[in-house]
C-alpha cells in the first residue's frame, strides 16, 4: 500500500502535542510510530529520544542519537541532546565533547553555549564557562538559567557582589526563579544568615509546584545551619522519590547525608554519602598518582632548584595556606583574615594554571619549563597576579592564598615568591579523609569519592610534604588542626608573628568576621573555635575499612 505521505508528520506532531501535554510515554508511541513511516527523518528519532531520556530509558536514547550523530543526517540539535545524555549518565568528558561539537555548529544558540558553559564550570574551568555564560546571555537576555548558572561559578570565584547582581535581577523578572532564590539562598547561608533564607524560601516551598533540586538543597542547609536538620526531611524523602539526572541525585544524596549526620544516623548517613559519590562518577588513578609523586621527589631536589637561579617576585605579601582538603585551612584564614593588615583571597587558581602552563613548556618537566621560561616572562608572571589581587586588597599589606593543593606546588611557589610565607595545616588522618569523604567537592577532587583513594592520597601528601621540608628553602611553619582548637590562645599568637603580623585581639575571634567564605567549611568558620570535630571519624569507624590500619584499629 502507498505510504500516505502525511501520516508520518501526522504521527509526529501528535508526538509533540502529547509530551506537551506531559504525557510522555504515549508520546513515545507517536514518535515510533513516525519513526516506522519514515526512518530517513532524524527530526523523529530526535523527539523520540528526547522524549525516553526524559522517562529515564538513557540506554535507547543514547543509541539514537550516537546513530543520529554519526549519520550524515547530524545536527547541532543532536550533539546537543547526546551531550545531555551523557551529562545524565555521568560521562562527563564525553558529554562535554558533543556540547562543544553542538556550540561549533550552531555558535548562535544560547541554549548550547548554556549546557557547554554548565557542564565545564561543573568539572573545574574557570574563565572558559564565564565566557560561555556571558555568550548565552547575549545571544539570548532572558536566558534566567545562564543568568543563574553565571552567578553560581562567580560566587564559588568568591565575587559575591557580582554573583548577587546575577541572581537579583532574574528574581526581580521572574520573582519566583527557584534556582535563582538558591543562589541568593547561597549567598546568605554562607554568610550565616539561615533565618533569612527561610523567609525567603518559604513561600515558594509551600506552592503546589515541583521544587528544583537547587532550591530544596538550599532550603535544607539554611535548616541544618538553624539546627532544625529533621523539619527538612519531609520536603527532602518527596523529592528523592522523582526521577532526576544523576548530578542532582548525587546532590540530594549528599544532602540527605548531612541530614542524618545531624541527626545522629550514622550508618544512613554513610551510605547516603557512599551513593552520592559513587553517582558522581569521578575519576582518579592512584597508581598514576603515585608515579607522579615519585617523579617529583626524584628530580625536585635543592641542587636542581639551584641550578635555576631566576626568580618572579621578592615580595613578602603572599602568604599561602596549604594542607590536605578539610585540614583546618579555612579556620586558619579566618583567623588571619580578622587581622587588620590581612587581605583573605580565597582559593586562588594562579599557582595551578601557572605549574600547568611550565610543565606544557617544558614537555611535562617542571623544571624544563622553568629553565625555558625567562627572567622578566617569570617576573611579569608574578608581578602581575600580585597587581590583580592588590586591586581588591586595597591598603592591606599582605594576602592569603587558601588553595590547599597548592602543598603539590611549593617548589614553584619559591621560585614565583621566593619571600612567601607557608602555613601548613595538619589534621589527623582519619579525621581528614572522612570530611573529605562527606564532603561534595568538584571533579578536581576526584579522589575523595573513595576511602580507598582518599588514603592513597593522604599518604603521598605526607611524602611530598616531608620531601619539601629538607629541600626547600621556603619558611613553612606547620600547625595542627586539634593543637588550634584545644589551645586557639596559646597557637595563634606565634602563627601571626610566623607571618609577620603584630598580635591582635579580633584573632581569637575569627567567628566574628563577617566575609563570606566559599569552601566547604563556611558554616564552621562562622561558629567560635571549638572542639567536636575532633574524633569525628570515630562515628564512622564501622564503615572504614579501606582506611584502617594496623595503627588506627588499634
Amino acid at each position: 500500500t502507498r505510504r500516505d505521505a502525511q501520516s508520518d508528520q501526522a504521527w509526529g506532531n501528535l508526538g509533540l502535542s502529547l509530551k506537551g501535554l506531559g504525557k510522555c510515554h504515549q508520546a513515545v508511541k507517536a514518535f515510533r510510530k513516525a519513526v516506522q513511516l519514515c526512518p530517513t527523518a532524524s527530526e523523529y528519532r530526535l523527539n523520540l529520544a528526547n522524549t525516553l531520556s526524559e522517562l529515564g530509558n538513557n540506554d535507547e536514547a543514547e543509541m539514537l542519537l550516537q546513530g543520529l550523530c554519526q549519520s550524515a543526517d547530524h545536527s547541532a540539535l543532536s550533539h546537543a541532546a547526546l551531550g545531555q545524555v551523557l551529562f545524565g549518565r555521568g560521562r562527563y568528558d564525553e558529554a562535554k565533547r558533543s556540547f562543544q561539537r553542538a556550540c561549533e555548529m550552531d555558535p548562535e544558540n544560547s541554549k548550547f553555549h548554556l549546557n557547554y558553559g554548565a557542564l565545564l564550570a561543573m568539572t573545574g574551568h574557570v574563565s572558559e564557562p564565564l565566557h560561555h555564560f556571558r555568550r548565552a546571555i547575549k545571544l539570548k537576555p532572558d536566558n534566567w538559567r545562564a543568568w543563574v548558572d553565571m552567578g553560581n561559578l562567580l560566587g564559588e570565584l568568591g565575587k559575591t557582589n557580582e554573583a548577587r547582581r546575577c541572581f537579583e535581577l532574574v528574581v526581580e523578572r521572574v520573582p519566583e526563579h527557584q534556582d535563582a532564590l538558591a543562589g541568593l539562598a547561597g549567598i546568605l547561608n554562607r554568610a550565616g544568615e539561615h533565618e533569612e533564607v527561610l523567609r525567603l524560601l518559604r513561600p515558594v516551598s509551600r506552592s503546589a509546584r515541583g521544587l528544583s533540586v537547587n532550591f530544596v538543597v538550599a532550603y535544607c542547609a539554611a535548616s541544618i545551619g538553624m539546627g532544625r536538620a529533621g523539619q527538612c526531611l519531609p520536603l527532602l524523602k518527596k523529592t528523592m522519590k522523582k526521577p532526576h539526572h544523576k548530578p542532582e541525585q548525587s546532590l540530594l544524596l549528599h544532602t540527605y547525608g548531612r541530614v542524618m549526620d545531624k541527626l545522629k544516623r550514622y550508618d544512613e548517613a554513610f551510605d547516603a554519602y557512599s551513593q552520592s559519590n559513587a553517582l558522581r562518577c569521578l575519576e582518579f588513578n592512584p597508581e598514576q598518582h603515585r608515579r607522579g609523586v615519585d617523579a617529583t621527589i626524584a628530580s625536585v631536589t635543592r641542587e636542581t632548584l639551584a641550578q635555576i637561579e631566576k626568580i618572579g617576585s621578592e615580595s613578602d605579601q603572599p602568604i599561602f595556606i596549604v594542607g590536605m582538603p578539610r585540614s583546618g585551612t579555612s579556620l586558619v584564614e579566618q583567623i588571619l583574615c580578622s587581622h587588620s593588615e590581612v587581605f583573605g583571597a580565597g582559593e586562588l587558581e594562579f599557582v595551578r594554571m601557572t605549574s600547568d602552563q611550565l610543565l606544557e613548556q617544558g614537555n611535562g618537566s617542571l623544571l624544563q619549563g622553568l629553565q625555558n621560561c625567562s627572567q622578566s616572562a617569570l617576573e611579569r608572571l608574578a608581578e602581575a597576579h600580585l597587581e590583580e589581587v592588590r586591586a581588591s586588597a586595597g591598603e592591606l599589606t599582605r594576602f592569603t592564598d587558601k588553595m590547599p593543593a597548592n602543598f603539590q606546588h611549593l617548589a614553584l611557589i619559591q621560585k614565583l615568591f621566593p619571600n612567601a610565607r607557608i602555613v601548613h595545616c595538619k589534621r589527623a588522618r582519619l579525621d581528614t579523609c572522612v570530611s573529605c569523604f562527606r564532603q561534595n567537592f568538584g571533579a578536581a577532587y576526584g579522589f575523595t569519592t573513595r576511602l580507598d583513594w582518599l588514603g592513597v592520597v593522604y599518604e603521598q601528601y605526607e611524602r611530598l610534604m616531608a620531601h619539601w621540608k629538607a629541600e626547600l628553602d621556603l619558611p613553612i611553619y606547620e600547625i595542627e588542626y586539634e593543637s588550634l582548637v584545644a589551645n586557639s590562645e596559646g597557637e595563634i599568637p606565634p602563627l601571626l608573628e610566623f607571618c609577620g603580623l603584630e598580635f591582635e585581639e579580633s584573632c581569637l575571634s575569627p567567628h566574628k568576621n563577617q566575609r563570606v567564605v566559599y569552601t566547604a567549611s563556611h558554616a564552621q568558620v562562622r561558629q567560635p573555635i571549638y572542639k567536636s570535630s575532633v574524633g569525628y571519624a570515630e562515628r564512622y569507624r564501622r564503615h572504614l575499612g579501606p582506611l584502617l590500619g594496623r595503627k588506627d584499629a588499634a
